[in-house]
């Protein structure tokens, strides 16, 4: 952001963009607020120089939240492979275990990961079968993983919300 502090010599820049966003001035510098989705050109100039600069940004927006559970200990290609069935390990008492992971679709089609972001929230509709654990509770690695416990034979859903209002179609957990 343009700031005295930071060297610039005479009057502040003039600002203009598209009508997508609009640029604001703050003790802090100059924010871009966006006003709707699609390209932007932004164009600083200074009215005491000939110095003009601009950039084209693409402005994007949330458009949904994915859940989706994949084996866990992860495997070669393990991560194309949706698991929402997990089955106890033979006679050892034991259940497959699954990691989630939580992306933001945006306008432009693009995905950020969002698994391990504070702002991920899960949550299980009956605890008490299975629960989620964050990275560094396991020993054996791995982050958000789906931890059977019980006896439980049958379906839950788990839910998970990013920040405070993208939720993500419930994700159905099957165990048997």
């Amino acid at each position: 952001p343009y700031s005295p502090a930071h060297g610039h010599r005479g009057t502040a820049p003039s600002l203009s963009s598209h009508s997508t966003c609009r640029l604001t001035r703050n003790s802090g510098g100059v924010s871009i607020v966006a006003n709707r989705t699609g390209p932007a050109t932004i164009v600083i100039s200074f009215s005491n120089t000939n110095l003009t600069a601009s950039v084209v940004i693409e402005v994007v927006r949330y458009q949904s939240l994915l859940l989706s559970a994949h084996p866990f200990p992860k495997y070669a290609g393990s991560t194309d492979n949706h698991e929402t069935t997990l089955s106890q390990l033979s006679l050892t008492g034991r259940w497959q275990m699954a990691q989630l992971s939580a992306r933001l679709l945006l306008t432009n089609n693009e995905t950020i990961d969002v698994t391990d972001d504070p702002r991920s929230n899960y949550t299980v509709h009956d605890s008490g079968t299975l629960s989620v654990v964050r990275a560094g509770e396991l020993t054996v690695g791995g982050s958000a993983v789906i931890v059977p416990s019980g006896q439980f034979i049958g379906t839950v859903l788990l839910l998970c919300r990013f920040s405070t209002g993208y939720n993500a179609p419930a994700l159905r957990i099957t165990m048997h």
